[in-house]
């Protein structure tokens, strides 16, 4: 019987699953950065919109195909105004209440 040497080490294998590249990634990292002010950029891998685009402001979230589409999105992107109107009774009841109060 020959008597063969083992190894010290079992062969190396990878800690964790790499993910693919990200398509364009100097175009997309440039993307990002340009919107970096506002948006958080994402890229999800196996989805048919990888491009994500999260507001910072009011959370808000783009997902698109094509990362020419998501700069122009996030560039003409403006969100909407802050004070708004309400529909109905609601907004009748709500001023009648602060009136009465004389909260104002």
């Amino acid at each position: 019987m020959v008597h063969r040497p083992r190894h010290a080490a079992p062969p190396k294998r990878q800690a964790r699953a790499i993910p693919p590249r990200i398509p364009n990634y100097a175009e997309f990292a440039a993307t990002a950065e340009a919107h970096s002010a506002l948006w958080e950029i994402t890229y999800e891998y196996s989805s048919s919109s990888p491009y994500r685009a999260r507001n910072r402001v009011t959370g808000h979230v783009v997902a698109v195909s094509d990362l020419d589409l998501l700069d122009h999105i996030l560039a003409t992107y403006e969100p909407p105004h802050p004070v708004r109107g309400y529909y109905g009774q609601q907004t009748r009841g709500r001023i009648r209440a602060y009136l009465n109060s004389g909260g104002l």
